[in-house]
Formats: C-alpha cells, sequence, structure tokens
C-alpha cells in the first residue's frame, strides 16, 4: 500500500507558530513601550518634587489620567498588530503577502514607531498638568511645563530607545531575506535599488 504524505502541513505549522511568536514579542515590546513611561514618569515627577505623593495620587485617581493611559496604550496595541499583519501573513506563508506593501511596512518601521511614541510623550505632559490643575489644586508655572517636558524627553532616551533596538533585534528584515530588503544596514538601500524600484512603489 502506498502511503501518502505531505511535507507542506508541517511547513505550514511551523511557519504559522514562527509567525505567532514573533508578533507576542513584538507586542510585548509594544507593551512596554508604552506602560512603562507613566510608572517612570510620574515616578520621577515626585522624585524631582514637582507634585507631592498625595498631589500625584489625586491625580491617578482622577478619570482623565488614566483613561489617557488606557486609550493610547489600546491605540497602540491595535496600530502595530494592523502595522505587522503583513509580516505575519508573510511568516505562514510567504506567497500570500504582497512584497510591496510589506517591503514598505518594514523600511518604515523607524518612523512610525518614533512618530507614535514621541507623539504620545508629547501629549502625556499636557494629561498630567491639566489632571493636577483641575483635581488636586495644582497652578502650574511657565517653568513646569518645560520641567515636565524634559521629564518626557528622559522617559523617551530612557526607555524608548533599549525597547526600539530590542524591536530591532527581531531582525524584521533578516525575516523577510527572500525579498530585495536591505543589505548596508537594516534599513538601508535595497539591493538592486534601481532593477527593484517598481516594487517599492
Amino acid at each position: 500500500m502506498r502511503v501518502k504524505t505531505d511535507m507542506r502541513e508541517p511547513a505550514a505549522t511551523g511557519g504559522r507558530s514562527a509567525a505567532i511568536r514573533f508578533e507576542r514579542r513584538f507586542m510585548l515590546l509594544i507593551l512596554l513601550a508604552w506602560s512603562i513611561p507613566p510608572i517612570f514618569g510620574l515616578s520621577f515627577l515626585i522624585f524631582i518634587g514637582m507634585f507631592s505623593a498625595a498631589q500625584m495620587a489625586v491625580i491617578l485617581a482622577t478619570p482623565l489620567q488614566p483613561l489617557f493611559v488606557v486609550g493610547t496604550l489600546a491605540f497602540a496595541l491595535g496600530y502595530f498588530r494592523i502595522y505587522i499583519r503583513p509580516l505575519r501573513g508573510y511568516l505562514e506563508d510567504p506567497g500570500s503577502v504582497n512584497a510591496g506593501v510589506l517591503l514598505r511596512r518594514v523600511r518604515r518601521f523607524p518612523l512610525d514607531f518614533w512618530a507614535t511614541f514621541l507623539g504620545y510623550l508629547l501629549l502625556a505632559p499636557a494629561s498630567v498638568i491639566v489632571s493636577a490643575e483641575r483635581y488636586a489644586g495644582y497652578l502650574p508655572q511657565a517653568g513646569d511645563w518645560l520641567r515636565i517636558h524634559l521629564v518626557a524627553l528622559i522617559v523617551s532616551i530612557i526607555v524608548g530607545l533599549p525597547i526600539f533596538f530590542l524591536i530591532l533585534d527581531l531582525n524584521l528584515p533578516q525575516k523577510c531575506r527572500h525579498l530585495p530588503l536591505t543589505t548596508g544596514g537594516v534599513y538601508g538601500k535595497t539591493q538592486g535599488a534601481t532593477k527593484d524600484r517598481s516594487v517599492l512603489q
């Protein structure tokens, strides 16, 4: 009796497992990027004496600050889950994803990550000041806005940079090595840029 064997099912299962592992690691790093800054930043504001512990407790108990934190976190998780969908699809089945879309997502990731992350950190000081002013009786001075934005800058360096490099360690271009991706660095020029330019349009 001749037994038929199909090697495509194990390969598909392995691709699906790799896609799931990648997505979990990627989304965990995005979760950390958006959940660590409030903890670090608000603690640092208490440390430098801008707010007392009692004032910070009032700020955290108001509806505005928790809604801002949860809302921006939900947005980031939803946005980046959709953003990496082509890459997950490619890991599951390389032939099922448009190469041009995948290349654009991989090459644009640094810009999208930093634009979203820094936008979040630029809005965060306003949510803290407004919450403190409305609910904790805090009267902000011009220097307070400068100090709290400097804290946001510190957070972007201490938290944002390490997490960004951890995401780069997931090696997005290498996972798409069969496509005309980068050679001179993680997000450098493409191989045969002139020949493959039509793919990137």
